[in-house]
């Protein structure tokens, strides 16, 4: 079973809920002064600067702009490139960070995606079935099928399958995993810290009831 799916009772039911339910997600936050978009296609452009928290819930969605403080997301799709001032929460089938984010990110999707050039200032959580870290970033906790480091990072710790970490990866920091097999380094890679690797047996694959 890949190391992702151990997860699924508590990423899945997020999942579900940003995608299907986004009433339900942001229902809670109601009180609080915040912008909430619903859509199959939406789109903040690069010129434009949300004042207050974002949610937004649809099929694709685009945040190129400026939010000033969380943004909350679950689409089919998810697009950041601009610059988010606060905290991250996303899910979606493959979400894409390419901007600045000032604060954490929880993020989820069967590809989650941190590309060449994006900064994430606070500290990050990531699950999904393909999760690659080609930005800077903080402390990273993840649980993926495959998870892929060439960025710099703090410290890592994660639960995965496979762990490869490319040659323009530098943590900064102490790297911890718990896979079945050791991670694939590249000796052109810089870990500042302590490498701790914990073998998992190989979980048995459950049976399908119809």
């Amino acid at each position: 079973i890949p190391a992702a799916l151990v997860f699924l009772p508590t990423i899945g039911a997020f999942i579900v809920a940003a995608l299907r339910f986004g009433a339900f997600l942001v229902a809670p936050f109601l009180a609080y002064a915040a912008d909430l978009r619903a859509g199959e296609q939406i789109s903040i452009r690069n010129d434009e600067t949300v004042l207050d928290d974002l949610y937004i819930v649809g099929g694709n969605l685009v945040v190129a702009g400026a939010v000033e403080g969380d943004l909350v997301a679950g689409g089919g799709t998810v697009l950041v490139t601009g610059s988010i001032k606060d905290d991250v929460l996303v899910a979606g089938g493959e979400v894409t960070i390419g901007g600045t984010v000032a604060g954490d990110i929880l993020a989820a999707g069967g590809i989650v995606h941190i590309v060449p050039g994006a900064e994430v200032q606070g500290d990050v959580v990531l699950a999904g079935g393909k999760v690659i870290i080609e930005g800077k970033t903080r402390n990273i906790r993840a649980f993926a099928g495959r998870l892929s480091i060439d960025g710099e990072v703090g410290n890592v710790k994660a639960d995965l399958d496979e762990l490869v970490v490319g040659s323009h990866a530098v943590i900064n920091g102490d790297l911890s995993y718990t896979s079945a097999k050791e991670a694939k380094i590249d000796p052109a890679s810089r870990i500042a810290g302590d490498t701790n690797f914990t073998r998992r047996e190989k979980r048995a694959r459950p049976f399908l009831v119809l």
